[in-house]
């Protein structure tokens, strides 16, 4: 191959193949926290339907152990999420 050969090789590679493969495998991260984000919502919205057909005087434990399971699986996800966004930023090394 000819240097010109040698470096469409290398710019197509990299500026093609790789850049294209940097923005799909970001698009499936997003798809992933959206679908977790939608069955946070739908769990959210079972524990509002039970919530608001529960007697107020009865005691609410259960359900609200319901509710801030939910929130705390929230919460951790986010926080996976931050710890996996950090670590792509620097390179794959911790955060820490």
């Amino acid at each position: 191959m000819t240097d010109r050969q040698v470096e469409f090789h290398a710019f197509y590679h990299d500026l093609r193949i790789v850049d294209q493969k940097n923005f799909y495998s970001a698009r499936s991260d997003e798809y992933r926290a959206a679908h977790r984000q939608a069955i946070i919502a739908r769990n959210l919205d079972e524990a509002e339907l039970d919530w608001s057909t529960t007697d107020p005087h009865a005691d609410q434990t259960a359900n609200v152990d319901r509710v801030e399971e939910i929130l705390r699986k929230e919460a951790s996800q986010w926080g996976q999420l931050v710890i996996e966004a950090s670590s792509s930023d620097n390179g794959g090394k911790s955060p820490h």
